[in-house]
């Protein structure tokens, strides 16, 4: 049924729910799938995956496909050639995604009729980025269950804060902290909104803006609420103002770049990285071992050696976590002594090994060489409807308690529909193929439920 027989503008994106069969190119939204247990409706993965079984799903070669056409960033002629192919490549292959999928999750809008944009990194505060889990639930009719996730880790966010504030009362002055990144010459003191609460909230405080500034920082404006103090490290009164600042806190936090590792492996990878080599008997958390990374969960290398990181994946969708990680760090006795690190990595001189998740550790999708049922996968499980339609009056009426969901009649006789469990090893689009009885699906969009059809302008 086209858009313009229900009344909808052309060009509107229309999504039968739930979807059955997606592709996740989005970090952010694959950690949302993972806590509302909606991997098994995951058809194609990302390589840099974090999750184990998305990680299997790539490994049987069913990779995603980025919905956004390819830029060309060399435009000269020589180069021609070469793009020109790949764009007739993506166009293959993209063609090929939208055939297998009912939607796929992208992070950012484009003009593919079945991308779902899942922008959480653009909402400034750490538990609105989390309650995008709302949004991805709608999807699957995981509203309720969504709803009570969110409640729960809002809570436990709130509580932790409150223990971490309380704890720093006791002490006589708060642990400063400081985050920092590199990119070429220009190291970078970071003041993303969500940085900056995250470090509040686990009781420490951040070098004053004014200070920074004093010292040499250039300060850049960002998107979505981010600020940076750049210094160039390539000029010596640049790089000594750098270490000044970093001279004066307790807890470095680097997000730099590795290839191959995430983040930095070591300690001495951070002094090579910020040319500290001479400088480190002036910095008080080099010396004390208080330098600490976001690598403590990667998934296994990838052919060309590169790696995804859990922290672009798992750490939206878990503010409370991350705050624990956070706390442990900065207001240590605000927890338990044998509190657990997720995401943060210590670089000291005795750094751990980095942690690699295995495809092996699936447990739904075996991936090694050589299994009898290597890439066979089950059908995904069932999921019963928020509304049904009484067969009698023809009421719509909906079911909030998802454990009840199943025991009401969701097709009448009359009612044409087709089972969405098709039983194949690898999810596939939807059966129904998006055909849904013109009358009942204008009664749910009046009523405001959309939850067969979801429309949504993407």
């Amino acid at each position: 049924m086209s858009n313009t027989e229900i009344g909808l503008p052309a060009g509107t994106k229309a999504f039968q729910i739930p979807l059955y069969s997606v592709s996740v190119t989005d970090s952010n939204a694959a950690g949302f799938l993972a806590e509302l247990g909606m991997v098994d409706r995951v058809a194609l993965a990302d390589k840099y995956s974090y999750n184990e079984c998305l990680q299997a799903i790539n490994v049987c070669g069913n990779g995603a496909v980025d919905p956004s056409e390819p830029v060309d960033y060399d435009p000269s002629p020589a180069n021609d050639a070469e793009f020109n192919a790949s764009v007739v490549e993506w166009q293959q292959l993209s063609s090929a995604q939208n055939s297998k999928v009912d939607a796929i999750f992208t992070s950012m809008a484009t003009d593919n009729p079945k991308s779902i944009a899942v922008t959480s990194y653009a909402d400034p505060g750490v538990l609105n980025r989390a309650e995008w889990v709302k949004f991805v639930a709608v999807f699957f009719n995981k509203e309720v269950e969504a709803e009570k996730l969110f409640n729960q880790i809002t809570s436990d966010y709130q509580a932790l804060n409150k223990t971490a504030r309380a704890a720093v009362g006791d002490k006589q002055a708060p642990t400063k902290t400081v985050w920092i990144s590199k990119f070429g010459d220009v190291a970078s003191i970071n003041f993303a909104s969500y940085k900056r609460q995250y470090m509040t909230d686990a009781g420490g405080v951040l070098p004053a803006a004014s200070d920074i500034a004093a010292a040499g920082g250039q300060k850049v404006d960002g998107q979505y609420s981010t600020v940076n103090y750049n210094f160039n490290l390539s000029v010596p009164t640049q790089k000594q103002g750098f270490v000044d600042i970093i001279s004066q806190v307790d807890k470095i936090f680097d997000d730099t770049y590795g290839f191959g590792t995430g983040n930095l492996e070591n300690l001495e990878a951070f002094i090579t990285a910020y040319n500290l080599t001479g400088a480190t008997a002036d910095i008080p958390a080099v010396q004390n071992g208080q330098v600490w990374s976001l690598n403590n969960r990667l998934s296994s290398p990838a052919a060309d050696g590169s790696v995804g990181s859990d922290w672009f994946e798992g750490s939206t969708a878990r503010p409370d976590l991350v705050l624990e990680d956070f706390v442990k760090v900065i207001t240590p006795a605000a927890l338990p002594g044998n509190t657990q690190l997720t995401w943060l990595r210590q670089l000291s001189a005795s750094a751990s090994a980095l942690k690699h998740n295995s495809p092996a550790q699936c447990e739904a999708i075996k991936t090694a060489e050589g299994d009898a049922a290597r890439c066979q996968r089950a059908a995904p499980a069932r999921i019963c409807p928020n509304a049904y339609r009484d067969c009698t009056t023809g009421e719509l009426k909906t079911v909030t308690d998802p454990t009840q969901r199943c025991d009401v009649r969701t097709v009448c006789q009359d009612a044409t529909s087709t089972s969405n469990s098709s039983g194949t090893a690898t999810p596939t689009k939807n059966a129904a193929g998006g055909k849904v009885a013109a009358a009942t699906l204008i009664q749910l969009l009046l009523t405001g439920l959309g939850l067969m059809l979801l429309v949504l302008m993407l």
